[in-house]
């Protein structure tokens, strides 16, 4: 009985970092596919984009120091569940009210901070629920989560805004909506199976074990001295800097330097988290495949797919560079097939 209470609870929580990340990206989405009505309604300029997405940055930063101490305070599904409600709160306030760039750079600084619990905390779950074997797989799910969501808001909001009265008002209806959603994923998340078993419950054992989430505290000499740590965080500085290029820069790019119409330089987004879909996928189903075959290796056993991504995401951004309008779509669609899980 514990068995199938477990497995019913472990596809509640596939569902669950599936359509939270998917919110949580809608919640991230809304300043970049409307950048271009910011500098015609508001008469921004490139550095007042460049202002508020480096605070965004910021905020996002502050909160992955954040969490390496917060999930021992409170529950890992608090901190995934608050966190999407702190940001849908935050499209809310900024769809509400007038802002000057100070306040709403500052709004949008604390979108990211609630932003960055997001991701980390589906890893850290996932680590709990399943074992080394199936957590690309998993990942990989949430992750298509959020590409289809990146890959459907371009012409989803646009479409919203000319019915619902504009821009404010797709930010006031996906904070709403991500409400709803945050409420519903209180009910169906459960930070681990031990939240769903007594302690005394020895019948069902998940992956790495019940220690699982008792983790042994590392000092900072043991991690910096780490690397593989080094080379996955420069793989990261790569990927994500190719990420915030083409989230935030790219209807610019190929409005003003590529002459396209404003409604196809942002439908272009969606073939950025396209490329996404099928990257997640396959490479979530790489990794496992690689921790099967090169077990004796542990956790360097991704290393050859963290290095691709990279060189991927580097690459692709040079055929952008000196890619004809017409064939940009697809090359932005092809800078996205780097997110590893």
């Amino acid at each position: 009985m514990a068995g199938s209470g477990v497995g019913l609870w472990r596809r509640l929580f596939v569902i669950s970092s599936f359509v939270g990340f998917a919110w949580y990206l809608f919640n991230r989405k809304t300043f970049s596919v409307f950048i271009p009505n910011l500098i015609q309604e508001l008469q921004w300029r490139e550095e007042n984009i460049g202002a508020t997405t480096s605070a965004f940055v910021v905020g996002f930063t502050l909160s992955q120091i954040a969490f390496s101490t917060l999930p021992d305070r409170i529950s890992l599904r608090w901190v995934y569940c608050l966190c999407l409600l702190g940001s849908s709160m935050m499209n809310i306030i900024l769809g509400l009210f007038h802002h000057s760039l100070v306040s709403f750079a500052s709004l949008w600084l604390v979108n990211g901070f609630f932003q960055g619990f997001g991701w980390p905390a589906i890893v850290r779950m996932t680590a709990l629920w399943f074992s080394p074997s199936h957590r690309g797989r998993i990942l990989g799910v949430a992750g298509v989560g959020g590409n289809l969501a990146g890959m459907c808001a371009p012409a989803f909001f646009q479409a919203l805004a000319v019915s619902v009265g504009g821009w404010r008002s797709v930010f006031i209806a996906v904070g709403v909506s991500g409400l709803a959603i945050s409420l519903l994923l209180v009910i169906i998340t459960r930070a681990s199976p031990n939240e769903v078993l007594d302690e005394s419950d020895e019948s069902f054992n998940i992956g790495s074990g019940k220690s699982a989430g008792k983790q042994a505290r590392v000092s900072l000499q043991i991690v910096l001295a780490n690397s593989l740590l080094w080379i996955v965080s420069l793989s990261h500085l790569v990927v994500n800097f190719a990420k915030m290029v083409m989230c935030d820069w790219a209807s610019i790019y190929l409005m003003y330097d590529k002459k396209w119409e404003q409604h196809k330089a942002v439908l272009s987004l969606g073939a950025y988290e396209m490329g996404g879909v099928v990257g997640c996928l396959l490479i979530g189903f790489l990794a496992d495949l690689f921790m099967v075959k090169y077990r004796h290796l542990k956790s360097y056993a991704r290393l050859p797919i963290v290095i691709g991504c990279s060189v991927v995401a580097a690459v692709s951004l040079q055929l952008m560079r000196d890619a004809q309008p017409q064939h940009t779509v697809v090359t932005v669609g092809m800078g996205r097939i780097k997110q590893s899980p």
